[in-house]
């Protein structure tokens, strides 16, 4: 099986000059956490993700410093360089455009696994002639590959197992 069989092709994206305003929008209408940030060409110029969204509102100067002490209901730390109003921040400013992983529609599963494994990232998208085609998550993969291999093996509980917190 390939990236091509198994990609989702009614692909969400985001344009560089779209707004942290619009990323916040697509992810409570989508649900998704990751976006491909895409040219006029449909070309993936970067990546943008709930990472991103941290970075920004946490600036350089806390990270790596404990902010456990901190109330729960304490609010983000105001970001120096765009100050009060992230959600007019534009996308091309904290999307990651170095090192995005993508892959052919002709690349086999295993290999989108493994990318995903070694790069840490839960989706990938799909280029055609280079151009954004589709996307794969990490659930698209554990449907196709693991789900089949546990029924296969036999190993699959049948029990439901899941439960909710608070229940007994």
């Amino acid at each position: 099986m390939t990236a091509g069989d198994l990609m989702n092709r009614d692909v969400r994206f985001l344009r560089a000059d779209d707004r942290v305003g619009d990323l916040l929008q697509a992810m409570d209408t989508w649900g998704h956490a990751a976006y491909p940030v895409v040219d006029e060409a449909m070309h993936i110029v970067g990546m943008v993700s709930e990472d991103d969204l941290l970075h920004l509102a946490l600036p350089d100067f806390v990270e790596g410093v404990d902010l456990s002490f901190l109330p729960a209901t304490a609010t983000f730390i105001r970001n120096p360089r765009y100050g009060d109003d992230l959600n007019q921040v534009p996308l091309r400013d904290i999307m990651h455009t170095r090192h995005v992983i993508a892959v052919t529609e002709d690349e086999p599963l295993v290999e989108v696994a493994r990318l995903m494994l070694h790069h840490r990232v839960s989706r990938i998208p799909v280029v055609r002639e280079g151009r954004l085609a589709g996307l794969i998550s990490r659930c698209d993969l554990v449907h196709a590959i693991v789900r089949p291999t546990l029924e296969a093996s036999g190993r699959r509980s049948t029990d439901g197992g899941a439960g909710t917190a608070g229940s007994t």
